[in-house]
């Protein structure tokens, strides 16, 4: 399944944090998730990949959920496309949708991105040029005001990604 790009964790990552003061030195080790943008925002391709193919009846399909369709993986079974598919497979016709493929999609090549990680009771917060916010508010709501721009939370980690390109402020506020 093709999607928009939405981050998915695929594990944590351990490693040993830079000493930068005193207070570092009495834990070192600090985590991170693990990111990947691939698949439908829910299920990264290579665990949809998972099922075996060796079997002469598993067959693979993709379905394109980018726009102008505007569905996702939690209603997936309502694109009408999709439905009529899956009908179609079960009446043994064999007509495909033009959403619908039967070969691996071409990836485009992502863009480099940039990623802000935080290990501390600060807030993660990004401004693109024109002002555009992405970050928690102080009112405990979070804006995610700027296209292919997203805010995230693992554990006590924030963490902020964006493609690489433009001119972005980054702040860091102290908790109230």
């Amino acid at each position: 399944m093709l999607g928009g790009g939405k981050i998915l964790w695929r594990g944590i990552e351990f490693y040993d944090a830079p000493q930068v003061s005193a207070f570092t030195a009495l834990n070192p080790r600090a985590y991170r998730p693990l990111i990947v943008e691939d698949g439908d925002g829910v299920v990264p391709v290579p665990s949809a990949l998972m099922m075996s193919t060796s079997t002469e009846n598993v067959k693979r399909y993709w379905i394109d959920l980018s726009p102008p369709i505007k569905n996702d993986h939690g209603n997936l079974l309502e694109i009408q496309d999709l439905e009529n598919f899956i009908y179609n497979l079960l009446q043994d016709v064999s007509i495909i949708p033009v959403t619908v493929s039967n070969e691996s999609p071409n990836i485009p090549s992502s863009k480099k991105k940039l990623r802000f990680f935080l290990h501390s009771p600060l807030t993660l917060e990004l401004y693109d040029a024109f002002g555009n916010h992405v970050g928690q508010n102080e009112d405990g709501s979070f804006d995610q005001d700027i296209l292919d721009v997203e805010y995230g939370e693992f554990g006590d980690v924030q963490y902020i990604s964006a493609p690489q390109g433009p001119q972005y402020q980054v702040v860091l506020n102290g908790r109230r």
